[in-house]
């Protein structure tokens, strides 16, 4: 079978490229063909990375797109507004070429990596498609304004009306699909974000304390909704003299914010060290094996299903770092069957400080069979089997198909 593969918010930063890979190697069962719908070349590009990762999937790429989905500003006189109703145009003329283009290879189905834009759903694919769903269908309670909730609520039904045509659904956290099975879909199952080669991905130096002193670590885009200002803010508070590290791109005002705050927090003598900037991959698996805890803290809006901190969150278990994190979702569920770190209670500074000062005492180490047992029940031969049976019991694929 030809299984295609496409990103509708393809980028060659951040965890689009592995993602999307991820996904190939879960639907490689049975010698499938997986073809890459890439956008610009930006998959085939940066194939060489990743070769020895894909070596054993039989992949294709077929460019369908020279130009990304349109994303710059249309009119600098016009108001927003206006430019808004008119990006949102182009966008839907782009998706509905980018759809007849998809139809003209005849594939057996096409799996859509992420949710794509409300654009995106005013067509309706004529071929076969799953959809893998980030994000929460509930509204946020938090938006700034009555049009931006407007949008969200416009944006919600047209991303159920794309649901409800696709034959399969996956979320990427088990709190994702009972909230999708809340608003009607049947076909939904869980998928992971992540999965591991095998038990042993780190080696037994990076099990151990690499330094002489305790550290922590925040790593990835800086973006609202992420809580390194509550981390910052615990550090003044308490005086906690733990060497705590913040590592990636600042995004928006928000990124402003926390350059600004950690600068202020280091002043008054808090061992704070920041590097804003993006890194590259073997940087980021460095700087996470470095690390004793990987800090996630998050605020109430992971538990709205921010793929950033699903990502993270495996990442440092595949390294076999532990983590510190809020009591929310995505991480309670996971905490709950594998006790791979420590938990406090969300925005209670008091909490969080005791976390830390518990994972100074008891050491990375410690959870190293934890960290080994969940990289287990996460390696790719076993979930590539589950996909396949999750797939024959809805009758996407196989004999029933």
């Amino acid at each position: 079978m030809k299984v295609g593969i496409f990103d509708p918010l393809l980028k060659d930063k951040g965890h689009h490229l592995q993602f999307n890979l991820h996904v190939a190697k879960l639907f490689s069962f049975d010698i499938n063909t997986i073809v890459f719908l890439d956008i610009g070349e930006t998959l085939k590009n940066n194939m060489a990375k990743f070769k020895t990762q894909v070596k054993d999937i039989k992949i294709d790429c077929v460019n369908i797109s020279s130009e990304p989905c349109p994303s710059n500003q249309i009119n600098k006189g016009a108001g927003e507004i206006s430019n808004k109703y008119l990006l949102f145009g182009r966008r839907v003329k782009w998706y509905k070429n980018i759809f007849k283009r998809i139809e003209s290879l005849n594939l057996d189905f096409v799996v859509f990596t992420s949710e794509g834009s409300p654009a995106m759903f005013i067509s309706t694919p004529k071929f076969k498609y799953m959809t893998i769903v980030h994000f929460s269908l509930n509204l946020k309670k938090n938006k700034k304004s009555l049009l931006q909730i407007v949008l969200m609520s416009l944006s919600n039904r047209l991303l159920k009306r794309f649901l409800a045509k696709a034959q399969k659904i996956f979320a990427l956290e088990p709190f994702l699909v009972d909230e999708i099975r809340e608003c009607g879909f049947e076909n939904v199952d869980y998928m992971p974000c992540k999965c591991f080669v095998g038990a042993n991905s780190a080696s037994e130096s990076v099990i151990q304390r690499n330094d002489a002193h305790f550290s922590l670590l925040t790593i990835g885009g800086i973006y609202e909704g992420k809580g390194i200002e509550f981390v910052l803010e615990a550090y003044d508070r308490h005086k906690l003299n733990i060497p705590y590290k913040i590592v990636g791109f600042p995004i928006g005002e928000y990124g402003e914010f926390i350059i600004k705050k950690a600068r202020e927090t280091k002043a008054k003598g808090c061992p704070i060290e920041t590097r804003f900037e993006y890194v590259t991959n073997d940087e980021f698996v460095g700087l996470i094996q470095k690390a004793d805890f990987i800090v996630l803290p998050y605020d109430e809006m992971a538990s709205s299903g921010y793929f950033g901190a699903s990502q993270l969150f495996y990442d440092s278990i595949e390294q076999s770092t532990p983590i510190i994190a809020p009591a929310i979702e995505p991480f309670k569920a996971h905490f709950r069957n594998y006790e791979i770190g420590i938990m406090y209670k969300p925005g209670d500074a008091t909490s969080f400080v005791d976390a830390i000062r518990r994972a100074e005492k008891t050491g990375k180490s410690v959870f190293r069979n934890n960290l080994e047992h969940f990289r287990r029940e996460y390696a790719y031969d076993l979930w590539k089997n589950k996909m396949k049976t999750m797939l024959e019991k809805g009758k996407c694929y196989g004999k029933n198909n």
